[in-house]
């Protein structure tokens, strides 16, 4: 455990600023105080082409998901170092202690979007090697406070429902959920309606400078995910 500690230390020395969206002004004029989510769908080419780039294996498809949302949050915010929240990966037996997990990589630069990928891919296996350290004990280590609606060390987190076991609560305010189908891979981008606006939502992780999927707008109820 001792090594694991050290792992995450080492990569939070220099903490990174959380990686996130703009926040609604306080007292914007149509603040929605529920929660909101945007629905993901993608199909036809797309979906084949990433069938292909990763041989239609969870791990690398999520691989490639987060690399392309490292992108946006990249292009959105102009932060170098980009953390995104990730679940405990399932192990052989198809369960796993919950945990939550800070993936931080750098983008930018000359960096081309397959040595992200390559990066990225790493990044992930040396993580899920040393999953197993609460999250809670690293945030006590890194003298690190929760803060109200959004999180202490990421705000954004990535789930791929084949991958992954539940992401415990945490406080960030964005989750985005995929599930892996036969002919076209699923999501939902959920937010919190009092921080994040649904218009930066949508530019800003679901349509990135390109619009390669189709969006479908769903509120949810005071009660809903957050």
């Amino acid at each position: 455990m001792s090594e694991e500690r050290d792992y995450w230390l080492g990569k939070l020395s220099q903490r990174p600023s959380i990686s996130s969206l703009p926040a609604r002004r306080s007292g914007a004029a149509g603040a929605d105080l529920r929660s909101g989510s945007v629905e993901i769908v993608l199909a036809g080419e797309l979906h084949q082409k990433l069938e292909k780039l990763t041989a239609g294996k969870p791990f690398l498809l999520y691989a490639a998901l987060m690399a392309t949302l490292k992108v946006c949050i990249y292009k959105y915010t102009g932060n170098n170092r980009i953390v995104v929240g990730s679940p405990a990966r399932r192990n052989d037996s198809n369960s796993a202690e919950a945990n939550a997990l800070a993936i931080i990589d750098e983008v930018g630069g000359r960096l081309t979007f397959k040595q992200l990928l390559l990066n990225v891919r790493q990044t992930l296996l040396d993580a899920y090697a040393r999953q197993h350290y609460p999250f809670s004990r690293l945030l006590m280590d890194l003298g690190l406070s929760p803060v109200e609606k959004r999180g202490a060390l990421f705000d954004i987190a990535l789930v791929l429902k084949e991958l992954h076991t539940d992401l415990p609560e945490v406080g960030n305010s964005i989750n985005i959920i995929f599930n892996k189908e036969p002919e076209r891979i699923t999501g939902v981008v959920s937010y919190h309606g009092t921080i994040h606006d649904p218009v930066i939502v949508e530019s800003g992780l679901v349509m990135g400078p390109k619009k390669p999927f189709r969006v479908r707008y769903r509120r949810q109820r005071p009660n809903g995910s957050f």
